[in-house]
């Protein structure tokens, strides 16, 4: 079979299980993962050679830059210290239980190579942490500590990851000098990070072409990772600060149609990229237990059990007593947050699944060479990676809903939906003060006027009653009324920036604001394409409404 059909095939599967996991309601990860797995047990399929530059260079920066775009600084920095707890603290102490696992298992393994493996499997996936959340009602906090966790632990697995193989290579090593290394390495990449999203931000401004303006956002991502992995610092945190930057700007620096456009490519590109990868985990796995058939099936299965046990118990037990001493500060005064409740803990520390990091990390492994080189039992370190990776996202990726609705964590989004209701209107309040202030400069006809206060005065009204209606609905025969169109425009603007405001005042939440601004960005676009502003491009956007 040639490159090109085995790629239309992979595309096609990656299209068709996905469908059916939104479909059956389970995360696409896992689906994915089980489809590959079953695919390649298919007579006569090839087998599909993954190159992990593949992974480190074309889907980790824009599947990060993905998250980190969505991720509320505001959040993450409140939150910074239980995230750098788990995101430093747990990754390391994850690769160190890992790697005496490994030792048990494997005695011939040497230690260095043993930390190598650990630092492989450490850190958990960020999509599929996302893209699990995402599934269930978690309070926000959890969320916001689960997903900002998974930004940043692959820089610190990744840095482990290069020392314990220059350990390997050289046979030393020196923890101050890997612990200097480390900080340089992580402040660094956020610095380039925070360089290219300023600058990205700056050229967003002054580009009017939604479609340049889109490829320049698939464009920062890549430029901000390659410029930090060629001065030797973290590429993964360079991608973090660059997406959480233009996340941060993006109200400000792009057009409503940009936002619109771009939010539709950039869900084509995650979807693809995380699909593909995932299905590739399963394709491969069978290759990889071929190649470590020197040991016997019922080793084997020990060994990974022993290897995933010792992974999710890594994490449970750090959680756990981090959960202790979090108590412990707060009785002295010495913590200003409120402790997670135990449940919210273990539902924290069973949310650990392994990705494609670990995946693209396990196959950049060196080969055995004929002098002896290589990496020390790769082949079976690669396949104990594929176990851990399999293991926790099928074991706690499945189970993951039964525990959080058989321990009352998920709550039923009555809260949520009434702050979003406040927040409505909050925006259409203002919107309303906004637009009979520029009625009485006497810039726009007293009837425009009159209409639009009309409909944000009905809408106001309609959400108070529990109803949410859209700008405009009167429909387009009164747009011929001289200044309604602007009014109405200029009313939107003011909506997003008292929510912008809002949101500035942690008063609502970064995934409220995106689903609300994306609301008025179609509301927007509509009324551009109605006044003829637009050029008809608007108008295929707001039709599928």
């Amino acid at each position: 079979m040639q490159t090109g059909e085995t790629l239309l095939l992979i595309l096609a599967a990656v299209t068709g299980f996905g469908a059916l996991a939104r479909r059956i309601g389970l995360p696409e990860p896992i689906v994915l993962v089980l489809a590959g797995l079953g695919l390649s047990l298919l007579p006569g399929l090839p087998e599909v050679d993954l190159n992990p530059d593949w992974i480190f260079l074309l889907v980790l920066p824009p599947l990060l830059h993905a998250q980190a775009w969505v991720t509320s600084w505001k959040e993450f920095r409140s939150h910074l210290k239980t995230i750098s707890l788990l995101a430093v603290g747990l990754v390391l102490f994850t690769t160190v239980v890992v790697a005496w696992a490994a030792k048990l298992v494997i005695p011939e393994l040497p230690w260095a190579a043993a930390f190598a493996f650990g630092a492989i499997v450490s850190p958990p996936d960020a999509v599929a942490a996302s893209a699990i959340a995402g599934k269930l009602r978690l309070p926000r906090r959890i969320v916001t500590i689960l997903e900002g966790e998974s930004l940043v632990n692959d820089a610190t697995g990744l840095v482990a990851y290069r020392f314990a193989l220059a350990a390997v290579a050289t046979g030393s090593f020196a923890l101050d000098e890997a612990a200097s290394q480390f900080f340089v390495v992580a402040l660094g990449g956020v610095a380039i990070g925070l360089a290219v999203g300023v600058g990205a931000a700056w050229v967003f401004r002054r580009v009017r072409d939604p479609s340049i303006a889109i490829a320049l956002s698939l464009v920062a991502p890549y430029a901000a990772y390659l410029l930090a992995e060629r001065t030797h610092v973290s590429g993964v945190l360079a991608v973090v600060a660059e997406g959480l930057v233009l996340g941060t700007l993006a109200s400000e620096v792009l057009s409503a149609t940009a936002r619109l456009e771009g939010f539709g490519f950039w869900q084509m590109v995650v979807f693809l990229l995380n699909g593909t990868a995932f299905l590739l985990i399963g394709l491969q796995l069978p290759a990889v237990a071929q190649r470590s058939c020197e040991e016997s099936w019922a080793t084997l299965l020990l060994d990974a059990i022993v290897v995933v046990g010792a992974a999710i118990a890594a994490r449970l037990a750090w959680v756990t007593v981090g959960g202790l001493v979090t108590r412990l500060l707060g009785q002295f005064g010495l913590n200003r947050h409120r402790p997670l409740p135990w449940r919210h803990l273990f539902v924290v520390g069973w949310a650990g699944m392994r990705g494609v990091v670990s995946l693209a990390a396990a196959l950049a492994l060196p080969l055995a060479s004929g002098d002896g080189g290589g990496f020390p039992c790769r082949d079976l370190v690669v396949f104990l990676t594929f176990a851990v990776i399999l293991g926790t996202l099928v074991l706690q990726g499945l189970s993951l809903p039964f525990v959080i609705r058989k321990l009352g964590v998920a709550g039923d989004g009555v809260e949520e939906d009434e702050r979003e209701r406040e927040a409505r209107i909050a925006a259409a309040t203002a919107a309303l003060a906004h637009v009979r202030a520029l009625g009485k400069s006497g810039q726009y006809l007293a009837t425009a006027t009159q209409l639009v206060a009309a409909e944000y005065a009905d809408r106001i009204r309609d959400l108070h009653r529990g109803r949410a209606s859209l700008i405009g609905e009167a429909g387009s025969e009164v747009m011929h009324v001289q200044g309604t169109a602007a009014l109405r425009k200029a009313g939107l603007h003011r909506e997003r920036a008292t929510l912008l405001e809002l949101h500035k005042r942690h008063l609502v939440e970064k995934e409220t604001l995106l689903k609300l601004e994306r609301e008025l960005d179609l509301d927007e676009t509509r009324l551009l394409g109605e006044s003829g502003g637009a050029g008809g491009a608007a108008a295929p956007i707001s039709a599928g409404r």
